[in-house]
């Protein structure tokens, strides 16, 4: 299952970055943050992708929690924030296998990384998480994950 939600998010950042050459109109973006906590401690270094859902169009947007658990969203070209609509949120942490990140440039491949987050918070078919984000002002939204 981990190399599906793997797979998924080769292709779009794939499709992300084959804009065909035309600069892509940017949407409106409005502000979104928030905090993620496991088992009620602040998670660093987990990444959430906001997919488009429905009738929600553009791209992927990301975002990665400091080490208060902290996040901003950040629109495909870099921009703070995210278009209006409905988003499947997943949240991924990919550490190596004796728990410690990443290595700067290095891949998770590189390493044999390994996904430290249950599947119900990455699977793109969760109903729960579905989150609307509307036109204008600011969203917060907190994720307190259960590892068990």
């Amino acid at each position: 299952m981990a190399q599906r939600l793997t797979s998924l998010i080769v292709v779009c950042g794939f499709l992300v970055g084959c804009g065909g050459g035309e600069e892509a109109k940017i949407p409106p973006l409005a502000p979104v943050s928030g905090t993620v906590k496991m088992d009620g401690k602040p998670l660093q270094g987990a990444v959430l992708s906001f997919l488009p859902k429905g009738a929600t169009a553009g791209h992927m947007v990301t975002a990665v929690t400091d080490a208060e658990g902290k996040f901003a969203c950040q629109y495909s070209n870099g921009a703070p924030g995210c278009p209006a609509g409905e988003y499947q949120v997943l949240i991924s942490k990919l550490l190596t296998p004796d728990g410690k990140p990443i290595p700067e440039g290095s891949t998770a491949a590189d390493v044999g990384a390994v996904e430290t987050i249950p599947m119900r918070y990455r699977d793109p078919e969760a109903p729960s998480g579905s989150v609307m984000i509307p036109q204008g002002g600011k969203t917060d939204l907190n994720y307190d994950l259960k590892s068990k």
